[in-house]
């Protein structure tokens, strides 16, 4: 199980590394489960949608233009996911359930 981000699909205005790292992570768990699928072994990975982690604070602390731009971002992530959040606001991490 891997913990990627909906940083998967799109870019995040001044932090290519972390969409770098996450759009990887994904490439990395199809990879393994292509890989390691014949023996049995499910590789997955776990994408959650905006959530207000201290990463995600000193984002928004540093810009406050950026809360606006990750809610769009995410909003077109949820977009395209088969079970969409239509509250457009960040989620708080007591509403991600532990893995």
């Amino acid at each position: 199980m891997n913990i990627s981000s909906g940083v998967r699909l799109v870019g995040v205005r001044g932090y290519s590394g972390y969409a770098a790292s996450k759009h990887a992570e994904i490439g990395l768990t199809k990879s393994t489960a292509l890989d390691d699928g014949h023996l049995g072994i499910r590789v997955t990975a776990l994408c959650p949608g905006l959530v207000n982690t201290p990463l995600i604070a000193e984002m928004i602390n540093e810009n406050p233009t950026m809360h606006e731009e990750l809610v769009a971002s995410h909003a077109s992530v949820a977009s395209q996911s088969p079970r969409r959040s239509p509250t457009r606001s960040c989620g708080c991490p007591r509403h991600v359930p532990a893995t």
